[in-house]
């Protein structure tokens, strides 16, 4: 994208923002990346199906082939549009990802996550902590 080439990508997850997970500590884990990939600047395929990545819950996202192959030859056909996709591409990445507006995003969400941990730690339950001895498998108190 900074290349300023033309992008396709999954309309799915980190690179457009769209997830199906539990966001850390209830806050968008996924916020900074909600301008990365858009319409405007790649184009995005559609997601055939859903698919469980492991027991937590989270999801896989089969893109759908079809798609694909239509927006590779959309791509080749409508240069135009393909250009004017990856100069937006470029200009969104320049403006929203330079390591200074990176690194302002970072600590945002790092004082996002500081001021959600007082109410994060006082609703877990209390947990007795046990030591145990390497040696011998004893308890330590």
């Amino acid at each position: 994208m900074a290349m300023q080439v033309p992008t396709i990508g999954t309309n799915w997850s980190g690179n457009t923002g769209k997830y199906q997970l539990t966001p850390l500590l209830k806050l968008d884990t996924y916020e900074i990346f909600k301008e990365f990939m858009n319409n405007e600047n790649s184009f995005l395929i559609d997601v055939d199906t859903m698919e469980d990545a492991n027991d937590d819950g989270h999801k896989w996202a089969m893109a759908s082939q079809t798609h694909l192959r239509e927006l590779m030859s959309k791509c080749l056909e409508d240069r135009a549009d393909a250009q004017r996709r990856a100069a937006a591409a470029r200009s969104s990445v320049v403006s929203n990802f330079d390591v200074h507006v990176a690194a302002q995003k970072a600590i945002e969400r790092l004082l996002q996550i500081q001021a959600k941990l007082p109410e994060v730690r006082a609703s877990r339950p209390q947990q007795q902590s046990t030591t145990y001895s390497r040696s011998f498998g004893q308890e330590v108190k």
